[in-house]
């Protein structure tokens, strides 16, 4: 059962998303960012408040969660990435 959602036609967003990663915000209290790679050859970093995707399960119907912050086009079809927080270190 779908809850929630990012990007899509409520979004503006086309394209397949074919892999993504989700890193934890270090120290947020558990806001998240998804990193999204799409068939169209975009890299999308969403964020997403900690505790939204609960309150969107309340609403019964699946809800827009996460605010787009961030596209960079390839130029090239994406099959697969990974995504990690630096430390800083």
């Amino acid at each position: 059962e779908c809850i929630a959602q990012l990007g899509g036609k409520a979004a503006n967003v086309s394209g397949r998303v074919k892999d993504f990663d989700i890193v934890p915000v270090p120290g947020s209290g558990g806001d998240l960012i998804f990193v999204a790679a799409s068939s169209d050859g975009a890299v999308r970093l969403w964020f997403v408040k900690g505790g939204s995707v609960s309150a969107a399960e309340s609403k019964g119907a699946p809800t827009q969660v996460g605010k787009l912050v961030g596209v960079q086009e390839s130029g090239s079809r994406i099959t697969c990435l990974g995504a990690f927080a630096m430390d800083g270190v």
